[in-house]
């Protein structure tokens, strides 16, 4: 049987499907610049000036970069390219002279480039595996950068790695699937595939030539090896590309396209099989990889009118697995079975076996054959099976024997294979089974691996995916016919008690991590699983799961909605609400409470600047603080509640600085590194990331995973506060992890922060679920607003100038009409402001755009303003706007430059889309960061040199950065009191390194002080920025509001586009608090369109089933209703029976009472002035044409609020002036006015309700 891979090839993405020519748009192409080779070169202005055009029109000089990344591979002409040697100009003798060559590149082709076999550090494992003419000796020792530049640089090497890869793409029978890195259409980190063909025929690697004379054996080769493809325009018979094209077509005219299910991503246990541009893809790669792409090509029927194609691509795919079925067999993880026995390169020893064996041929014949009688192999393949091996062999067990046989039915890694057969290794990684277990049930190898930890600092763990073990599990009937699974091992039938279960728990992991459920209604996981990509699909329903349900007891629980309707939930999450809810409910109600003597007033008083008793506002705001230091201090847990500029940082110092309290220790805690830093500083107080805490609390936190999890004993046994600020970021891991170590001996835990902000990112909302169970009842009607294990601060002083005494800063007014709090009736005024003259206060700005051209145009603009550039070539200016010093015509960064760059920061909901997070950082660098780009390029001998630019975004000296994944990093200086560890989303600067030229070798280390780590400096290698891999840093002029919370900068930009799924209330209130002195708002489209965004439809937090504290309080049992395609818990947003979405419950029954009168009533319809130019919006409008009157209703809470108070009586003036007048005064020229209000609970009489509807319309 001739041994088959199939092969990925990336490729950057193009807005006209890759046909050889000029993107049509191609400054609008943020998404090609994630591959470095295009970030470099990419020129927009000239590419417009060629925009659409072939490019054999062009000239070589003038083609884009993307030609060289595969840009053309759907083009249908050839197109012949000039490859000069990178070391070409350089002081390597062995490269000076090689000539320019011509590369060939035939119709429907790409240059295929096998990067990681290239790369020295991989080259010689995979040559002994491969048994390759590899010699690391004949690789050059001189120039020294040469030596260490870590690619295979000899020729013969060269030649030997490229045949050997490409020696398995067989014609006709190797499939090829092209996929692009990152696409316009989504901020999901994995491969998209672009489509999929035959591979049709593999060039030959060419060698350079040497001027005036032969190349010689050890001469470098092209790398580009051409391969031809069988895709065409239209779905023919050859392949097909993804409709990604019509869908954004469609997307365009309007119609809302669901690109979370119709992208074709690349399997989530093949990442490594699509990544290096160019690699090897297994059979178990390919299939799952086609049936993505037909999940996605389904999901795209619902959008696309023309489906032919579409049918055509589907059709090719049912054929195409058939075939990968054959080829796949019943044994593909036979070598990595071989490796974890303890063959050395099992993988090569498989692959010669199959060269011996007929497809779909049982192996195992064969294998015992030369483990016992090793001399009938090669010479060199005798060689791995040593006398020792064989011995092991033949006194092998039937049960270990079964269990290697098991584990090589899965295409799994050497390592997996070797976590699973080794028990030593097993039991280190954390997996404590025995070997019966995997025999009985294949699924607990998902199941168990869940968990796995590595076993060395070294190891990059891959966990062992559902999809794997379902493929082994339920093969095609052509392999299971032949080779069916051992009895005890056999499944019977595609509901399978322990495929079920395995489905079950991944379903559920996935709406964990995905959108942060930790448990989920019994009927959507029934239907997840249906339309789940499997083959054989799983028909699994209610019935079915009753009847497994305690064979699935020991992972997953039944569990109750609202009404007794299951749910299904992880029994870690069972465990974590047990422990919180229990906790959190017995210290709050059952704990003795401390006494302290009663003068946290005057404690509060020393802290803050002499009262001005005639500021009321401040007044109530001391009042409050004071209710909630003495709850905060004396109960054994509770929650500090408030949106920004409340002041809880202030109640935080004062509660730290109390004698008694810090006496017996105060840990602060914050789960980023930013937020960290700035409770450190507003306490005065040393404070810790949450993760660096429990990293070192009995490994409850593992930084190698990012896992959280409950440790068996290890108690913390320090402080007895502990303090936990933004809160609102925590997960029920997190929060589960901590009072894992904090149960039995810490006496005071204090959570802080706004639960209106965005929910954490993974599993829960534990934060705000606190908040909700431990809100005193009638709170509404509350001041101060505190209760038991409550406290909530509601007067927001921040920002506030000198001498204002009701106002209220404008920003924070804006923010809270989305923080989903029931809003005072005259908080709409803000509306009529910025859609009017605008904020005399310089508070918000708002700017209006419609084409990505008009927001490149305005964004530079408002910078230009904001940092007070003189131009846009201002770029000296521009770097000392965040940390940069000028001294005389050059900026330095030098240590301390961080404590500027948050100075100022553009914040968008968007990271991959035109003008997310990716495109505004590239546009701010090409424009203010070129000369600092050139000079990192330069090749100079001459002059200082700083280290080269980075990664795929050119990163360099003086370059604002944000670190994206939380590590420990030992490379650091000083060392001395350095934290070694940085967090996600910590901003810094590069402070880079400075060499001479000519004096020692060039710089190579990026460094990096973040603001968050004043002092230190942390060194950065060329790999951590490897284009294959997740950069650790990228530049940070602009970072999705997502990194920004628990953040705050001096002036925010924020670019907000008029549709995204990503924009939710909960965003735009984290956006809109993030500033200290002034937002900048850029939306599209009209202004009106933004507050549309702050109803409940627009919230995630409804979204997210939780369950906390429901046997406490069975109130807040999950209560799952679809609202417009999307399921929420309805006690979470508020909504009237005639599906109108309201503010408060206040207002549903005043709707519901409406329209059960038969009274139709607009919600929040403009009223405006007699002049037209202003307007405001009353809670409900009543056309009554029995009598020719319009009524506006008002419904009036928190009144009791100085500043809300005021701004309804301003109200009631504008009402006035413009011909509206109270019910009681016979109403106005223009309308009639009707007002109600709360009671003092803060609820409303519904009764009384229908009887003023009757008294208005009898």
């Amino acid at each position: 049987m001739t041994f088959v891979h199939h092969i990925s090839i990336r490729v950057p993405w193009h807005d006209d499907q890759w046909r050889g020519t000029v993107c049509k748009k191609p400054r609008d192409n943020g998404a090609c610049v994630a591959l470095p080779e295009i970030a470099e070169a990419k020129h927009d202005e000239a590419e417009m000036c060629v925009a659409g055009r072939r490019f054999d029109e062009i000239e070589d000089a003038a083609l884009p970069p993307c030609v060289k990344e595969r840009a053309t591979f759907m083009a249908a002409f050839t197109l012949r390219r000039r490859l000069t040697h990178p070391y070409k100009e350089t002081d390597s003798v062995a490269h000076r002279d090689l000539q320019t060559m011509g590369l060939p590149q035939p119709p429907f082709s790409a240059a295929c480039i096998p990067f990681k076999w290239m790369r020295r550090e991989f080259a010689d494992e995979i040559a002994k595996g491969w048994r390759l003419d590899y010699d690391p000796t004949r690789e050059p020792t001189e120039p020294s950068w040469l030596a260490e530049a870590g690619w295979v640089q000899n020729g013969r090497n060269q030649r030997a790695m490229l045949d050997g890869f490409f020696s398995t793409i067989k014609p006709e029978l190797s499939l090829c699937f092209f996929y692009a890195k990152q696409t316009p259409f989504s901020d999901d980190s994995r491969r998209v595939i672009i489509g999929v063909g035959r591979v049709r025929n593999v060039g030959k690697p060419l060698q350079y030539e040497r001027d005036g004379k032969l190349s010689e054996a050890d001469t470098s080769y092209v790398w580009d090896v051409m391969v031809e493809h069988s895709i065409r325009a239209g779905y023919g018979d050859g392949g097909f590309l993804m409709p990604y094209a019509e869908l954004a077509a469609a997307q365009d005219q309007g119609t809302d396209v669901d690109w979370s299910r119709c992208l074709a991503f690349s399997p989530a246990d093949r990442l490594s099989e699509f990544s290096y541009v160019s690699e090897h893809v297994s059979q178990d790669g390919a299939i799952s990889a086609l049936l993505e792409c037909r999940l996605a090509l389904e999901a795209s029927l619902d959008v696309l009118h023309q489906t032919d194609g579409v049918a055509r691509a589907l059709r090719w795919i049912d054929a195409r697995i058939s075939e990968l079925w054959e080829l796949r067999g019943a044994y593909p993880g036979l070598g990595a079975a071989l490796t974890a026995f303890g063959v050395p390169h099992g993988n090569f020893l498989a692959l010669h076996l199959a060269e011996h064996l007929n497809e779909n041929d049982d192996p195992w014949p064969l294998v015992d054959k030369v483990m016992r009688k090793p001399a009938s192999l090669p010479p060199t393949l005798a060689a791995l099976v040593t006398r020792d091996l064989t011995e092991d062999w033949k006194a092998l067990k039937a049960s270990r024997l079964d269990l290697l046989k098991l584990l090589a039915r899965f295409a799994l890694t050497n390592g997996q294979a070797t976590r699973f057969y080794v028990r030593a290794i097993r039991s280190a990684a954390g997996l404590h089974y025995e070997d019966s277990q995997f025999l009985e049930n294949p699924y607990v190898l998902y199941e168990g691996d869940r968990f796995a930890v590595p076993t060395s600092d070294d190891e990059k763990l891959e966990r062992v995916t559902l999809e794997t073990i379902d493929r082994g599990a339920f093969p095609a009937d052509v392999v299971a016919q032949r080779h069916p699974l051992p009895e005890q091992s056999r499944m019977f039938g595609p509901r399978d008690k322990r495929r079920v279960r395995a489905l079950i728990i991944a379903q559920l992991e996935a709406a964990a991590q995905s959108d942060g459920h930790t448990m989920l209604p019994e009927d959507l996981v029934v239907l997840g699983i249906r339309n789940a990509k499997l083959e054989p699909p799983c028909p699994v329903s209610e019935d079915a799961i009753e009847s497994v349900a305690e064979f699935f007891s020991y992972e997953v629980s039944r569990v109750a909605l609202k009404g007794d309707k299951p749910a299904l939930q992880l029994q870690r999450y069972v465990a974590f609400r047990k422990l919180l809810s229990s906790q959190i409910h017995a210290r709050v109600l059952q704990g003795t409470r401390f006494t302290f003597p009663d003068d946290w007033r005057q404690r509060l008083d020393s802290l803050l600047p002499k009262l001005d008793e005639t500021d009321k506002d401040e007044v109530r705001a001391r009042e409050e603080k004071t209710a909630a230091l003495a709850e905060l201090a004396a109960s054994r847990f509770s929650v500090l509640v408030g949106p920004a500029g409340t002041g809880k940082t202030t109640v935080l110092r004062a509660l730290c600085q109390h004698e008694q309290i810090a006496a017996k220790g105060v840990l602060l805690l914050a789960p980023t590194g930013k937020a960290r830093v700035q409770l450190s500083q507003k306490c005065n107080h040393d404070a810790q990331t949450l993760a660096q805490f429990l990293m070192t609390c009995g490994g409850r936190y593992d930084g190698r995973t990012g896992v959280y999890r409950t440790v068996a004993g290890a108690p913390y046994t320090g402080c007895k506060t502990i303090i936990v600020d933004e809160a609102s970021m925590l997960t029920e891991d997190m929060l589960g992890a901590l009072f894992d170590a904090a149960k039995g001996s810490v006496e005071r835990l204090i959570l802080v922060g706004d639960p209106r902000q965005l929910p954490p990112i993974g599993a829960g909302k534990p934060f705000f679920d606190a908040v909700t169970y431990l809100t005193p009842a009638e709170s509404g009607a509350l001041f101060p607003m505190v209760g038991k294990g409550y406290a909530e601060l509601t007067i927001q002083r921040r920002h506030k100038k000198s001498g204002e005494k009701n106002s209220f800063p404008v920003d924070l007014q804006l923010a809270n009409w989305f923080s989903g709090r029931p809003l005072a009736p005259g908080e709409d005024e803000i509306w009529s402001t910025l859609g009017g003259e605008g904020d005399s206060t310089g508070r918000v700005v708002t700017h209006r755009w419609h084409t990505t051209e008009e927001l490149r145009k305005k964004l530079l603009e408002v910078l230009c303003t904001e940092l007070d550039l003189k131009s846009l070539d201002d770029q000296r200016t521009f770097a000392t706007s965040y940390g940069g010093d000028l001294k005389d015509e050059y900026v330095y960064f030098n240590l301390g430059a961080a404590s500027k760059v948050e100075t100022w920061q553009v914040l968008t909901p968007l990271r991959n889309d035109v003008l997310g997070a990716k495109d505004i950082n590239r546009l701010l660098h090409k424009t203010f960061r070129k000369g600092a780009v050139a000079w990192a390029g330069s090749r100079s001998q001459r002059r200082v040199r700083i280290t080269p630019p980075r990664g795929p975004e050119e990163i360099v000296y003086g370059d604002k950065v944000i670190n994206v994944r939380n590590h420990n990093r030992k490379f650091v200086a000083p060392e001395a009191g350095a934290l070694k560890y940085i967090a996600n989303g910590e901003i810094g600067v590069v402070l880079g390194e400075l060499v001479t030229s000519g004096k020692g070798n060039a710089p190579w280390r990026t460094k990096v002080e973040f603001s968050s780590q004043p002092g230190a400096v942390y060194n950065f290698a060329p790999s951590d920025f490897d284009d294959n891999g997740s950069p650790l840093l990228e530049l940070a002029y602009a970072v999705t509001v997502h990194k920004a919370q628990g953040s705050e900068f001096g002036t925010t930009v924020l670019v907000l586009p008029k549709k995204s799924r990503l924009i939710s209330r909960e965003m735009l209130y984290t956006a809109l608090t993030r500033q200290q002195r002034r937002v900048v708002v850029l939306h599209q489209g009209d202004l009106s369109e933004l507050r549309k965004l702050a109803t409940d439809e627009n919230a995630v937090i409804p979204g997210r089933f939780t369950n906390l504290f429901t046997k406490e309080d069975p109130l807040m049992l999950p209560a799952p209703v679809e609202v417009d395609g999307k399921w929420m818990d309805e006690k979470l947003i508020h909504r009237s029976r005639r599906g109108t979405a309201l503010r408060s419950k206040s207002e549903v029954i005043i709707d519901d009472a409406l329209a059960a009168h038969g009274v139709v009533a607009g919600y929040e319809v403009p009223f405006f002035s007699r002049d037209g130019l202003h307007h405001r919006l009353p809670d409900f409008t009543i056309e009554d044409q029995a009598v020719g009157r319009t009524i506006l209703w008002e419904h009036c809470g928190m009144l009791s609020d100085e500043g809300y108070r005021e701004r309804w009586e301003n109200k009631l003036r504008w009402y006035r002036e413009n011909g509206v007048l109270p019910l009681e005064e016979g109403g106005g020229d223009r309308a009639t006015l009707v007002v109600t209000n709360d009671d003092k609970r803060g609820g409303i009489d519904g009764r009384k309700i229908d009887e003023l509807i009757d008294e208005l319309f009898g």
